[in-house]
């Protein structure tokens, strides 16, 4: 990805909220560092998100305590489109039995995402609800042409997990390297399972997918 521009979010909290009716562009930049304690740790969206040829690295969610928290770089809630983009070393990390959901991205909107790099991101709690290091889903969402390498979770779906009522397509993708933090058996890709985080039935569909 071209990154013409650096944002360092420090103890931003996160650095950018899209609200419902907005909408952002954020092309050739570098979202770096953004925490929250919540959701979203450099975006948080409810309206409509394009990002393109731009690098997310380093965001994090982090809460000592108990609740439901996901999106370390991205928290999509509403429309989320991502181009030719990379997601690395984000992560969401919640203590006291919570749930960690999403270490690159949350969906619970619409989701698009193209051409695009997810590497080393985690999630991880002091249970077996750290999940989907690259992506949680329980909206709708299509992934193509992407790589999802290096994810470490403490949950089935390691690096991507299905849940909900998501609907979820996996387009040639590959998904490898994937670290089970709690138990090596736990699957890279999950679409639900006999641990659900959201009740409903997810729908998956893998089309020239390798999971290695």
């Amino acid at each position: 990805a071209q990154r013409d521009s650096t944002f360092e979010g420090g103890a931003l909290d996160p650095v950018q909220e899209d609200e419902a009716g907005a909408a952002l562009t954020v092309l050739d930049l570098t979202l770096r560092n953004g925490f929250s304690s919540e959701d979203g740790g450099a975006i948080e969206n409810r309206g409509h998100t394009i990002v393109r040829r731009s690098w997310l690295e380093g965001n994090r969610i982090q809460y000592p305590w108990a609740g439901r928290h996901g999106g370390g770089a991205i928290y999509n809630a509403g429309m989320l489109e991502i181009y030719d983009s990379a997601f690395e070393s984000n992560s969401v990390s919640i203590g006291d039995s919570g749930g960690a959901f999403g270490g690159a991205l949350f969906n619970a909107g619409t989701l698009t995402v193209r051409d695009t790099l997810f590497r080393s991101n985690g999630v991880s709690t002091d249970d077996v609800t750290g999940i989907g290091a690259a992506l949680f889903n329980i909206g709708t969402a299509s992934i193509a042409r992407a790589s999802v390498l290096e994810s470490r979770g403490d949950g089935n779906g390691v690096a991507i997990r299905n849940d909900g009522n998501g609907v979820l397509t996996l387009a040639n993708i590959t998904v490898a390297k994937s670290m089970g933090l709690e138990y090596e058996s736990d699957a890279a890709v999950a679409n639900g399972s006999d641990y659900p985080m959201y009740a409903g039935t997810p729908s998956m569909t893998l089309v020239h997918a390798t999971i290695a």
